[in-house]
């Protein structure tokens, strides 16, 4: 996978994807479901997937799904700070730094 970016006619066709040789690493951690390696319906379900501009709603989506994940995980908003710290390790200005909602 990682040599397919240092391969100039696979770039060109990477980059036609709109992807570049930095966005490897994430990339393949991306298409990757945590076996190390990239199966063909993997990887071309995870690029059908990536294609397309996200809109705003989509966004928005992810978001008040995130947000009510970290509610069931640490708690609801105003008793997060302290609980975050302590079960994700964060920082006081990472967990103030959170997009509560």
């Amino acid at each position: 996978f990682k040599q397919s970016f240092a391969d100039a006619e696979m770039r060109t066709r990477w980059r036609s994807l709109d992807f570049q040789t930095e966005d490897c690493k994430e990339l393949f951690n991306l298409l990757d479901d945590g076996d190390g390696e990239i199966e063909t319906s993997e990887f071309f379900e995870g690029l059908s997937r990536m294609q397309g501009v996200a809109q705003a709603k989509d966004v928005f989506r992810l978001q008040k799904t995130l947000n009510k994940f970290i509610d069931s995980a640490i708690g609801p908003q105003g008793t997060t700070a302290g609980t975050a710290k302590d079960r994700l390790g964060m920082s006081d200005s990472e967990c103030d730094a959170l997009p509560w909602m």
